[in-house]
């Protein structure tokens, strides 16, 4: 796996934010029906790995609580994943990342408190141009922080996020090629 950093930079002063980017690209040996079927949730245990460093629940505040009811705001992030073919005919699939600010939905028993807003983010799954049945995938990161965030801690929280490109690899090769790298000298 190969992890890019770009600069990050203050954004306008009435936001109060800083961004920061990366990206991160691997290629899989496997065919895109599968990494599309892993990336649309098809496997429950691929589904835990990858996402498992997003749920991080904490309470902010409690705005009504009694023994039957608990009034909490949660943060949610959009996905929107299509097909897509390219213009030499290669064949891939793009999943689109946004966060939707807190106070705009519905209701649950737990809140989270964001650490940070993803914006303008995504995955995209391409058939490799030179080697027939590997995958290029590469995750595009655009984040935004709190000021107060130290930058080694901005960094980490991305870098999490974007080593769970490792979970494809892991889930979607097959298992006899798995088998065999095992034995290969690293």
């Amino acid at each position: 796996m190969d992890l890019y950093q770009a600069t990050s930079c203050p954004q306008q002063r009435a936001r109060n934010v800083v961004e920061r980017s990366m990206y991160s690209k691997v290629s899989v040996v496997a065919s895109l029906a599968t990494v599309t079927g892993l990336l649309q949730g098809a496997n429950p245990k691929f589904n835990h790995a990858f996402h498992r460093d997003l749920v991080a629940r904490t309470t902010v505040a409690t705005i009504c609580q009694t023994r039957a009811k608990r009034v909490v705001v949660q943060h949610d992030t959009l996905m929107h994943a299509h097909a897509m073919i390219c213009s030499d005919n290669r064949h891939g699939f793009l999943c689109a990342v946004h966060s939707i600010p807190p106070a705009i939905h519905t209701t649950a028993s737990e809140s989270v408190l964001p650490r940070a807003n993803v914006r303008n983010s995504g995955i995209v799954a391409v058939e490799s141009l030179l080697l027939p049945g590997v995958v290029d995938i590469v995750y595009v990161l655009h984040m935004t922080f709190p000021p107060s965030m130290a930058p080694a801690v901005c960094d980490k929280v991305m870098v999490q996020r974007l080593s769970s490109l490792r979970h494809i690899a892991a889930f979607a090769t097959p298992v006899g090629l798995r088998w065999l790298n095992a034995f290969l000298p690293r």
